[in-house]
């Protein structure tokens, strides 16, 4: 049987086992097509929402943002909240005394949220200056970053870690160019000076953090009064974030390699007349 099967498939012509590979590689593509549409397909929805307490109290400045992305808001006055999401997204509802959640959207466009109340975190340790000190023991606007989730989010500069994690802060692009830096305020703006932030990285102060890496970020404080001139002096004056950065530790040797990369292109440009079109079109206009 065995030998009548290979003289059969011996005696086949070329161009069958042509169309017959052929006929498997259109198979592979439409199904590779079907799965890449299936993974890509995702919908924008507007989600509205409102966050309330376990008492029916409506919650002012609750951060909602989509886990693993930039994309955030705050709620107003009334606890309510906009927001366009994937409609497959996961929202984090953070809140200030309160715990924490995460709450799948699954295409739903209408919302409420009760956040119940958190545990007792003063004794927290918070960077503030030169020093370390107590939740407790603070007395200035302080406001610390949550690094749990920022660290799995892709983004080009630190800066932009600050958008929608800290109420007051104002995160916007300078003007869009690509490259250009972000602009951060923490006081508003002003009429005179410098109104951007000072960045103090381990204890030295600059102007610039584009050079940073998110994943070599520690934890991040932002000093939103004006004590922190005391301090830092006149330079503080558009409002301090501290970073720390991560250092190597006791015990068995860890390599964590994290790597993402983009680029910026211009799409839609004019296409341009060469010179003799050029002089042609200015002696016309003459």
């Amino acid at each position: 049987m065995k030998k009548n099967l290979t003289k059969i498939i011996r005696s086949m012509p070329k161009h069958f086992w042509q169309g017959f590979k052929l006929s498997c590689c259109f198979i592979a593509f439409v199904v590779l097509q079907l799965s890449v549409s299936a993974q890509t397909d995702v919908k924008n929805i507007t989600i509205n929402g409102k966050v309330i307490s376990v008492q029916g109290e409506a919650l002012n400045a609750v951060t909602i943002r989509v886990k693993n992305s930039i994309l955030a808001t705050t709620t107003d006055i009334n606890g309510n909240f906009t927001l366009t999401v994937p409609e497959n997204a996961i929202l984090q509802i953070s809140y200030v005394g309160f715990s924490s959640q995460e709450l799948p959207v699954a295409g739903k466009t209408q919302l409420e949220i009760t956040l119940a109340p958190g545990a007792n975190n003063m004794s927290e340790v918070i960077v503030v200056g030169y020093s370390s000190q107590k939740k407790a023991s603070i007395s200035g606007a302080v406001a610390t970053v949550d690094m749990n989730d920022l660290s799995k989010t892709r983004i080009a500069d630190v800066a932009q870690a600050l958008q929608g994690q800290v109420a007051g802060v104002v995160v916007s692009a300078n003007t869009g160019a690509p490259g250009d830096g972000i602009k951060v305020r923490i006081r508003g703006e002003g009429t005179l000076g410098v109104n951007d932030a000072l960045y103090v990285v381990d204890g030295v102060p600059t102007r610039d953090i584009s050079f940073m890496n998110m994943s070599d970020v520690k934890s991040m404080t932002v000093l939103k009064d004006a004590s922190a001139t005391a301090i830092y002096g006149s330079r503080a004056a558009g409002g301090v974030v501290v970073i720390t950065t991560k250092s190597g530790q006791k015990g068995k040797t860890q390599i964590d390699v994290d790597y993402f990369s983009g680029f910026y292109t211009a799409t839609n440009l004019p296409k341009m007349l060469n010179a003799d079109q050029y002089l042609t079109v200015k002696d016309m206009a003459w």
